[in-house]
């Protein structure tokens, strides 16, 4: 209705990729809120308005964790909130296969790797490919790799 009357909507509160995205699909295209930025000091601020941008800040948390319990390689972004995805088993000992999809819940990724919630149990194996689709703003992300 507002864009009918041609107003301009500022939404308020925005916190999450999928609200993001969401506004967008709505033609919103002017927004505030923690996805892109907490409260600053007003010489910040001066700087981010001097940039006449401020992108969202997808990944909340990123921790790197360099100590016994965790002895990746690579570091991980840690999502704020699970991630939803389809997962699905691509090949199987080099050969391709169809075998349809689920729902899983991507925790953290990085470099390496992903880390996944799911209520399957699947093999331990580089013999099986997973491919992980999601979406992150309106844009569509695929993954494949192996359990390890």
């Amino acid at each position: 209705m507002a864009q009918d009357l041609g107003i301009k909507v500022v939404a308020e509160g925005i916190e999450k990729p999928e609200q993001l995205a969401y506004l967008r699909r709505l033609n919103c295209l002017a927004g505030q809120g923690y996805i892109y930025s907490r409260p600053v000091p007003l010489d910040e601020f001066k700087k981010i308005l001097a940039r006449k941008r401020c992108n969202p800040v997808i990944f909340r948390e990123i921790r790197i964790k360099n100590n016994i319990e965790d002895k990746r390689k690579y570091f991980r972004l840690k999502f704020q909130q699970l991630l939803e995805a389809d997962m699905t088993v691509i090949e199987v000992n080099d050969r391709k296969v169809k075998v349809g999809n689920t729902k899983v819940l991507i925790e953290n990724i990085g470099p390496g790797g992903l880390c996944f919630i799911s209520n399957i149990r699947l093999l331990v194996t580089k013999n099986v490919i997973l491919q992980f689709t999601s979406e992150l703003i309106d844009k569509e992300i695929k993954v494949h790799g192996y359990i390890v």
